[in-house]
Formats: structure tokens, C-alpha cells, sequence
């Protein structure tokens, strides 16, 4: 991936010169490449992926559409051979929307896989709620509760009863009781 740009034709190494007609990736040393090795390489490299990808992608032209984006082959072209510097930010819009978006289907992925129950086990859940050792929890308590950890403490003892895992993130301020 490009780590920036800049403007100009390549000169002798790779590099711009001070000639600016079209933006020039930068891209950083990976051994045992160096930065001049990409613009040799990136040029059919490039070509091989637009082949490949042809005109499939990814995002519904309704979604593209909504958040302004372009297609996929045009920002896999922008970003590595961009006309100009808006399309280079355009291209790498683009793509991180994409990555960001493959990780939030990935997450939604692993909690539906987590929520299907997975054996008549799973179904039973797990009870607290009138046990000795909650009592016992409370008695030792030097305080009673406050009605807000009353009600997020039986908002707890629900889920856990229930048959599937507890999706809850507990937050408050530092001191508020979120420990109890």
C-alpha cells in the first residue's frame, strides 16, 4: 500500500522530480524490497488485480452511492496510479471503508455464530439468581446498593439466566460501583 505521495513524474530512482505532472505513490521498505522496486513491479501488479477484479465489487452501487464512494476497481487504480491527489484520498477512502466493513460483517458473523445455541445444554442458561452464593455476596456487602446498580445488577442476573451469552458492556464513571 501506498504510504503517501508525490507530485511530479519519476525520476532517475523512482523518486519525483520537480516536474509536476501526475502524483507518485511512496511506498515503504519492505526487505528485501525497496521503495524503487515497487514502481517496477506495481505496474502489473496492478494490472493483474483490475483483470481479476474486473467489474465485480463488493459494496451495492446503493451503498457506494450513500457514502460517496467509488467503485472498487477505480479506487484500487486511484490509490496505487492516482491523476491527482483528491483521487488518491478518494481511492484510500475507499478502501478503508472496505477493511473497516469487513471487520464489522466479521463481528456480526461471530456473534450470531455465538448466539445458536449449540447443544440442548446451552439452552439451560445459567441461574443465580436464588443461590446461596448471591445472597452471600450481598450479606458481605458494607453498603446497600443504589437503585441504579439495583436495576443494572437485575438487568445482569436476566441475561445470565437466559440461554445465551450476555452481549453487555457495563459502563459508568470511575467510582460509580460498576465492580459490585
Amino acid at each position: 500500500a501506498a504510504e503517501g505521495a508525490e507530485a511530479g513524474p519519476p525520476g532517475p530512482k523512482g523518486g519525483p522530480t520537480a516536474a509536476a505532472e501526475h502524483v507518485v505513490p511512496v511506498y515503504p521498505a519492505r526487505q528485501p524490497l525497496k521503495p524503487e522496486d515497487f514502481s517496477k513491479i506495481m505496474p502489473a501488479a496492478l494490472q493483474a488485480m483490475l483483470e481479476r477484479v474486473g467489474a465485480h465489487d463488493p459494496l451495492p452501487p446503493g451503498l457506494r452511492a450513500q457514502y460517496g464512494l467509488m467503485g472498487y476497481a477505480e479506487a484500487l487504480r486511484g490509490y496505487h496510479r492516482p491523476r491527482d491527489p483528491e483521487e488518491a484520498d478518494g481511492a484510500r477512502r475507499r478502501l478503508v471503508f472496505d477493511e473497516l466493513f469487513m471487520v464489522q460483517l466479521g463481528l456480526i458473523q461471530r456473534r450470531q455464530q455465538l448466539m445458536r445455541p449449540r447443544a440442548e445444554a446451552d439452552l439451560q442458561g445459567t441461574c443465580i439468581v436464588g443461590s446461596d452464593l448471591l445472597r452471600a455476596a450481598r450479606a458481605a456487602l458494607p453498603f446497600a446498593l443504589t437503585e441504579a446498580q439495583e436495576r443494572v445488577l437485575g438487568e445482569v442476573l436476566s441475561d445470565m439466566a437466559g440461554p445465551l451469552p450476555m452481549m453487555r458492556l457495563l459502563q459508568g464513571d470511575v467510582g460509580c460501583g460498576k465492580t459490585i
